[in-house]
Formats: C-alpha cells, sequence, structure tokens
C-alpha cells in the first residue's frame, strides 16, 4: 500500500485552516494544522515522518511564513512549502527565499489542489497526479 501524502498547514486563521484542512482530506491527503510558524516548527522538531508538502500564510503573529521557508530552506530543503497571502507584493520575496510556489488570496480550491499536486509530483520525479492524489485501497 502507497503511504499517504501528509501535507502540513500553517495558518493564524482558523477558518481558513479548516477549510484547508477539510478540503486536502477530501482529496484524499492526511492533513495536520497548526496556528503559527512557532507551532510548525515545534511540531516539525517532535516528528520523525515528516511531511510531504507545508502550505502556509505569509503575516502570522511575531514569525511570517516567509520565515518558515528561509529556516527550512536550510534545515529541511526537501520540504516544498506553497506559501499564500491577500498581500500579493509579497511573492517575488517569498519565492526568492525559497517558497515552491505562492498563492494569492482568495484562490481557487481548483487552484490549490493543482498546485499541491504539482509541488507533489515534482517532489516525487514526475508521478502522475492520479498517483499522488488517490491513496491505493487495501
Amino acid at each position: 500500500m502507497k503511504k499517504m501524502k501528509h501535507i502540513l498547514v500553517v495558518d493564524d486563521d482558523a477558518h481558513m485552516t479548516t477549510l484547508l484542512r477539510d478540503f486536502l482530506q477530501k482529496q484524499g491527503y492526511s492533513v495536520t494544522t497548526t496556528f503559527s510558524v512557532e507551532g510548525a516548527l515545534t511540531w516539525l522538531d517532535s516528528k520523525i515522518n515528516r511531511p510531504d508538502l507545508i502550505l502556509s500564510d505569509v503575516k502570522m503573529g511575531a514569525v511570517s511564513g516567509i520565515e518558515l521557508v528561509k529556516k527550512l530552506a536550510i534545515e529541511r530543503p526537501t520540504i516544498p512549502v506553497i506559501l499564500f497571502s491577500v498581500f500579493e507584493e509579497l511573492e517575488k520575496e517569498a519565492l526568492r527565499m525559497g517558497a515552491k510556489k505562492f498563492l494569492g488570496k482568495p484562490f481557487s480550491l481548483g487552484e490549490l489542489s493543482q498546485a499541491v499536486a504539482e509541488q507533489l509530483c515534482e517532489k516525487n520525479g514526475g508521478m502522475a497526479e492520479k498517483d499522488i492524489h488517490s491513496p491505493e485501497k487495501d
């Protein structure tokens, strides 16, 4: 059986976090959520299994999603990060710092699904989207 792809969602907006978690779970992903960059880093430090992808808001509390990307680029460069924000002017900085993709809010669930599939496909050496989305049945 193939391992279900695991996504870490980081956003201080509980509504957005719930929306993303529910949508991604319906797409067949395992999802962990946290409400801050500090929470994400704590979770990453305490888990043996690493996420296959991280989705993070940019503007949150004391530490931004861009700071998360910078730290992960050094400590865990194999984990792709998709950043999202209403502040679309941050896109160039986010990508320069190591984010693999930037989504301007509001974004559609279709855009999110495509961005997630692209990043997981790239990470897995070009596996087909259906292979990434669909966990194998027993």
